[in-house]
């Protein structure tokens, strides 16, 4: 498994929720071997603001070579329930309420599991991994198990596009399809879309 920039397990807590630390040799360590196409899986997290007290809402992940994935939104735990915080603020640009997290969110346990089952032993990448590091680290935290991945930045992915072994890219985006800004499984097939047009 790649060394993760932001290492999500083991959770260090602080009064305020959960706190990533930084591993400084790790985006050496990303691309020092071949990546397998099949194995690159982009991921984003929306939450309900910025804040030290806000908490993840929305999770989705898109794999790198057929452009398949996953989303869900995120229902919120007992906990942030009643110590969380709400931005509007982040609520207009993702449009996503409380109520509709209530009703068709997905328990935290089986998100977690989602994401073990998915993407253990692959290397997924966001594009602001210190943030979704953390929103990572609070859902992980409420199940009491361990991510299966690391979480890396994209940043020496995109610099080095040529470091992974050589597969077929197998499908295509619709170009006729939008995409929603600000929505987790859109933003991760931004991403993806973004490196497939760096290697071809």
């Amino acid at each position: 498994m790649l060394t993760s920039i932001f290492d999500v397990s083991p959770l260090e807590n602080d009064e305020d929720g959960t706190s990533i630390k930084a591993n400084p040799d790790s985006e050496d360590e990303t691309m020092r071997q071949p990546l397998r196409l099949s194995d690159i899986v982009f991921l984003d997290l929306e939450a309900s603001g910025l804040g030290d007290r806000c908490f993840p809402i929305e999770i989705g992940f898109i794999r790198a070579h057929d452009l398949s994935g996953w989303s869900a939104l995120i229902r919120p735990a007992d906990r942030w329930r009643k110590r969380g915080t709400w931005d509007h603020r982040a609520e207009a640009l993702h449009g996503l309420d409380r109520e509709t997290l209530e009703s068709d969110g997905q328990d935290v346990r089986d998100v977690a599991r989602t994401l073990n089952d998915n993407l253990a032993g692959k290397a997924v990448f966001s594009d602001a991994v210190e943030f979704d590091s953390h929103w990572l680290g609070m859902l992980f935290e409420e199940t009491m198990e361990r991510p299966a991945f690391d979480l890396q930045s994209v940043d020496p992915l995109f610099r080095s596009p040529d470091l992974f072994a050589d597969l077929p890219i197998m499908s295509q985006h619709p170009a006729d399809t939008p995409l929603q800004k600000h929505r987790a499984k859109d933003d991760a097939m931004a991403l993806a879309l973004q490196f497939r047009q760096q290697i071809k």
